[in-house]
């Protein structure tokens, strides 16, 4: 657990370091972040079955939460740093956001799951089409080889 606390730290500690060479790479991974929040959101999806079986899980319910509120602060730098944006709801993803960190005992999570049942799907397909854009104009490929 440590090792991987550590690891975490340096991780983060590096990216500062390279700040001015970050902007571009920086938009692909708050992209990379958010599509996995979408995965393990489809996955809770998945696994709960049905809204009552969520409501009954904490780690379903602090699960859907988290996914959420990554999501939305991804959205949030990115709003911050580029122009281009073609999520059709990222200022109320970034609201959702705000109120998940700041204004946590005003969560309803049968609306978590209405949004995670209605909502993800059309973001899911604006976050993929947005990385395969990117890396087109970054790679001059959809699918970048990485190493």
């Amino acid at each position: 657990m440590l090792k991987v606390l550590t690891t975490s730290i340096s991780a983060f500690s590096s990216t500062k370091k390279n700040s001015c060479c970050m902007a571009k790479r920086d938009l692909i991974v708050r992209l990379e972040d958010i599509r996995t929040r979408i995965l393990a959101i489809e996955s809770i999806l998945q696994e709960a079955g049905e809204e009552s079986s969520m409501l009954k899980s904490e780690v379903y319910k602090l699960a859907l939460e988290r996914s959420f509120e990554i999501i939305g602060e991804a959205l949030y730098q990115i709003q911050k740093q580029h122009e281009f944006q073609p999520v059709s709801d990222m200022s109320r993803i970034i609201s959702l956001r705000h109120l998940l960190a700041h204004d946590y005992f005003k969560i309803n999570h049968s609306l978590l799951w209405a949004l995670a049942t209605e909502k993800i799907p059309v973001l899911k397909k604006e976050i993929l089409d947005w990385i395969d854009r990117e890396n087109l104009r970054l790679f001059g490929t959809i699918h970048p080889e990485i190493d």
